[in-house]
């Protein structure tokens, strides 16, 4: 299906979309979209269904993580994968064939809607959601001795899944908004400034609007570089309906959270966003407020005041996940 569904402009980045649904009642995919710099849509199997598990990226691997799986044995994942995605120019013939899988070390409990991280030289995942109970904990892999296991990192300071985790371009790992305790949507945002053994979560400037299922970035180019951006999701009131919130921003070691641009085009929660080489940011997939499986693409061209339609997806993707490729 390669370049059958190319976007009407060229963007910038490569980028991997993993996992998901694409239909109400639907299960899990074991598929991925690749997106190459010319615009073109390229799909590749994966070796497991996955849904609502999350991904972080490094040179030459792609670390997925948790989520649900197929039929009731694997509903909740406690399963890591790193996957070597093709170069380019080697896509078509890896089209019958998963990526190259590793499977690493299993985390201790299953996590769905779990956030994720490459920092410094380990994987991090922190909160999700077990099936029973809501994570607090948050563990470390150290990606180059993978044979140590997993380590306990610094308790959240306080229950939540489906939120999203950043990395900062000064070290700063960012753990905004989802879902606490009786499910409360939480617009409190968890910072961590070292992964020393000492180190303890703060309390960072809360968000301007509670959301869960968002979708966030930090763009290394345009005027909302260094930024960590939020896009969609859910608020106040209900667990699954998307909301129309505004996208903000926040700048390391700002007093506050900023409104960078109106509402999406069109609401959505469990959404994947990303930027493009140039700033602009993207935000693709996800469910409306009637429930409806997305394929539509928007963007925010660096400088802009409000979003545009970008396109549409090979098919709808409802919580996948998604990465630039470096």
């Amino acid at each position: 299906m390669g370049g059958a569904h190319a976007e009407p402009q060229r963007l910038l980045a490569r980028v991997a979309l993993l996992g998901g649904q694409e239909r109400l009642g639907g299960g899990p995919l074991a598929s991925l979209l690749l997106r190459e710099r010319n615009g073109s849509w390229h799909s590749l199997p994966l070796t497991r269904e996955r849904t609502g598990a999350t991904c972080t990226t490094a040179p030459g691997r792609v670390y997925l993580v948790g989520g649900a799986g197929r039929g009731k044995a694997g509903y909740r994942l406690s399963s890591v994968d790193a996957l070597s995605l093709p170069e380019a120019a080697d896509v078509d013939q890896h089209d019958a064939s998963p990526p190259h899988t590793e499977a690493l070390p299993d985390m201790a409990a299953p996590r769905l809607f779990p956030g994720a991280a490459l920092w410094g030289d380990a994987l991090w995942v922190v909160g999700g959601c077990n099936g029973k109970r809501v994570e607090r904990s948050c563990v470390r892999l150290e990606v180059s001795q993978t044979g140590a296991g997993w380590e306990t990192g610094p308790d959240l300071p306080s229950v939540r899944f489906a939120n999203t985790l950043s990395v900062t371009e000064g070290g700063l790992l960012v753990a905004a908004g989802g879902l606490g305790s009786s499910r409360r949507t939480l617009e409190s945002v968890a910072l961590l400034a070292t992964s020393s053994a000492r180190a303890s979560w703060t309390e960072g400037p809360p968000l301007l609007q509670a959301r869960a299922y968002a979708a966030a970035v930090v763009p290394s180019a345009g005027p909302l570089a260094g930024c960590v951006v939020l896009s969609g999701g859910v608020g106040l009131g209900s667990e699954t309906r998307a909301a129309a919130l505004g996208t903000e921003a926040w700048q390391p070691g700002a007093a506050a959270w900023v409104l960078a641009a109106p509402p999406l085009l069109t609401p959505r929660q469990g959404h994947v966003m990303w930027a493009e080489v140039d700033g602009c940011l993207v935000v693709a997939g996800g469910r409306d407020a009637t429930s409806r499986f997305l394929d539509s693409i928007e963007r925010l061209p660096p400088g802009a005041d409000a979003w545009e339609e970008a396109g549409r997806l090979p098919r709808p993707a409802f919580r996948a996940t998604a990465v630039t490729l470096q």
